[in-house]
């Protein structure tokens, strides 16, 4: 019973390894970044402290052929952003009943557990995808998501006030056109997209999001435009896009809107992928020390099998500049 029992155990924490590691990325467009290139590794410490360029190099110029002096003195441009560490567990838990159930071959127990596993991970997965777009103004325990990065002029992010600093250093673009169009939405699109030649970005990958009225909105509107369906992205991982101007647009729930085709509430958000990133301590590759083995985790008192695993880290953006959104839109 011993025996069977571990291997039972090891089958059901393995499972749910695999179920991470593929289900992250099919989560949502953003966990779909967020598990490939746009992880970081950060180990510990009290906060996330990352660099954000914000001032113009002094240190340079225009200068004679002959007799010239130059400056050699230190030119600040770089401030330094600071978030918090977020927490994020989830368990699955078995009991006495579901152990006893279970007694058979290795195929059999790997059956009888699936639906519970992949109803728990897939409850994780909508959490994560959710809290992306979120703020810890809302949850103080969940991420910096989207709607602190995309913020009023104003309101501090990361410890820092766009009020700070000259000119738009630190401000996204914030449109408030009211109907979902091309006409709309390219606006977002050529504000990006001259942000990020200024800032010397060209050739990067620029990402659309909204929800699925804004979406379907905005496909309607581009029927005469040459745009591409991303079959690769679809065929992997159930992702509905299209190519436009040189944006992946994406379809993405967890969108804010009423999408009442009444209310100017709803959210499109375009941004270059590399300015967002997934900064983590533990999860993904490196397993934290709360993490259960295949032996599981034997609850005090309770005749239940609990198999926990942790996330620590959290959403980080290194240039708000070149993020667009229009938070106004009637879908």
């Amino acid at each position: 019973m011993a025996t069977q029992t571990q291997e039972i155990n090891a089958l059901v924490v393995q499972y749910i390894i695999d179920e991470l590691k593929d289900g992250l990325e099919k989560a949502a467009p953003l966990w779909k970044h967020f598990s490939g290139e746009g992880k970081r590794h950060q180990k510990g410490g009290i906060n996330i402290q990352f660099p954000i360029k914000l001032l113009k190099n002094q240190s340079q110029g225009f200068i004679p052929g002959v007799g010239a002096t130059v400056s050699a003195t230190p030119s600040v441009q770089l401030q330094y952003g600071t978030l918090p560490w977020k927490y994020y567990n989830f368990n699955v838990n078995f009991t006495l009943q579901d152990y006893n159930e279970a007694q058979g071959s290795a195929l059999a127990v790997r059956d009888f557990f699936a639906d519970k596993i992949e109803g728990a991970t897939e409850d994780a997965f909508r959490e994560l995808a959710a809290a992306a777009w979120g703020s810890d103004s809302d949850n103080p325990l969940a991420f910096n998501g989207l709607k602190d990065i995309l913020a009023a002029s104003g309101t501090a992010y990361a410890g820092l006030l766009n009020t700070d600093y000259e000119s738009d250093a630190y401000q996204p673009v914030i449109t408030t056109d009211s109907t979902v169009n091309y006409a709309a939405i390219n606006k977002m699109i050529t504000k990006v997209q001259a942000r990020m030649q200024a800032n010397a970005k060209t050739g990067k990958q620029i990402m659309g999001l909204a929800n699925e009225a804004v979406f379907e909105k905005f496909k309607n509107s581009v029927q005469a435009q040459q745009r591409f369906v991303n079959e690769d992205d679809l065929a992997k991982t159930g992702f509905k896009g299209f190519l436009v101007n040189g944006v992946e647009f994406y379809l993405d729930y967890f969108g804010f809107g009423s999408k009442d085709g009444v209310t100017g509430d709803n959210w499109a958000v375009i941004f270059p992928t590399d300015v967002i990133k997934f900064y983590y301590n533990y999860g993904f590759d490196n397993k934290s020390p709360f993490d259960t083995d295949k032996e599981g985790m034997q609850l005090p008192l309770e005749p239940i099998k609990s198999v926990q695993k942790y996330i620590t880290g959290n959403i980080v953006c290194i240039n708000r500049r070149l993020f667009a959104v229009n938070k106004s839109l009637v879908a």
